[in-house]
């Protein structure tokens, strides 16, 4: 992972990495570490960016449990530190950051979407369809998650509604609205190397 953020990092500046590899951009949901390290390695120390990412993905998660606890609930309590049981698991030990970070990102991205309920649907669904389309580039799986948590939350507020069929049909349509650019995107994806094939259109539906 340190080479090629060290190619990503050398891209096109002369020098002797730069002669022997280019960075390829396409669209791919799994480019979570080649986003972020890049950008605090103009900050730090590659090694110690690389470093902190790895930080940052094991306590997302954590953070993100918190601030959802407090988005549904009023107040943050003791019930999100459960949530360090999970922090060190086999996700983190194959390596799979990209996901994690992810996963941390949705959760936060969830939280807000519950605490900003009362916001303006209209700017709410913008924002949060450039949220939704940003998880998606960081890890395919990750959005995924975001995707089913908005989903279960907004059919349950739906159902618990005490309106027509129709209105709760709206309901739910307006809240997947976010997730519009995104499908788009999905269709929009290239491929990527041999482990990370999406296959024709058939096959990513």
């Amino acid at each position: 992972r340190s080479a090629r953020i060290s190619v990503l990092l050398h891209d096109g500046d002369g020098s002797a990495i730069a002669t022997n590899y280019v960075a390829h951009w396409h669209l791919l949901p799994n480019l979570g570490m080649d986003l972020v390290v890049p950008v605090l390695a103009q900050l730090m120390p590659l090694e110690l960016a690389g470093k902190l990412f790895v930080a940052l993905s094991m306590s997302l998660s954590v953070i993100g449990t918190a601030t959802l606890h407090r988005a549904l609930y009023g107040r943050v309590g003791l019930w999100p530190l459960c949530a360090l049981l999970s922090v060190y698991n086999v996700i983190l030990w194959y390596g799979f950051l990209n996901y994690l970070f992810g996963l941390g990102i949705a959760l936060l991205a969830f939280s807000a979407w519950v605490a900003s309920e009362r916001r303006p649907t209209r700017w709410r669904i913008a924002g949060f369809a450039a949220v939704a389309a940003a998880i998606f580039v960081i890890h395919l799986f990750a959005f995924g998650v975001y995707l089913l948590l908005v989903v279960s939350y907004e059919a349950g507020n739906a159902a618990a509604s005490r309106g027509p069929l129709k209105d709760k049909a709206l309901l739910l349509a307006g809240a997947l609205l976010q997730f519009v650019p995104s499908g788009l995107m999905l269709l929009g994806v290239e491929g990527g190397p041999l482990f990370t094939q999406f296959g024709d259109l058939n096959a990513r539906l």
